[in-house]
């Protein structure tokens, strides 16, 4: 774990409407850590499932489209 040293800028009390308030301002300097995983983007659309930033694509399931003539056989039947 990396430790930041801060200095702190500026400390304000203050109390409105009964009630009270802390406002601090600090400055750091940021430290960079090194990168440890790999991150991937996901697109989540319509026409795919999903769209990696990689370019690997993951097919819509459809389930409606795989249905539409058994749902269709069976809307007739019951009217």
């Amino acid at each position: 774990m990396n430790k930041s040293e801060a200095t702190t800028q500026k400390i304000t009390i203050s109390r409105q409407a009964g009630d009270w308030y802390l406002s601090l301002a600090f400055e750091f300097t940021p430290t960079s850590t090194p990168k440890t995983t790999e991150v991937v983007g996901v697109d989540l659309g319509i026409k795919t499932l999903a769209t990696l930033s990689t370019g690997e694509v993951f097919e819509s399931v459809k389930p409606y489209k795989k249905a539409q003539n058994r749902l269709a056989r069976v809307t007739t039947t019951t009217e």
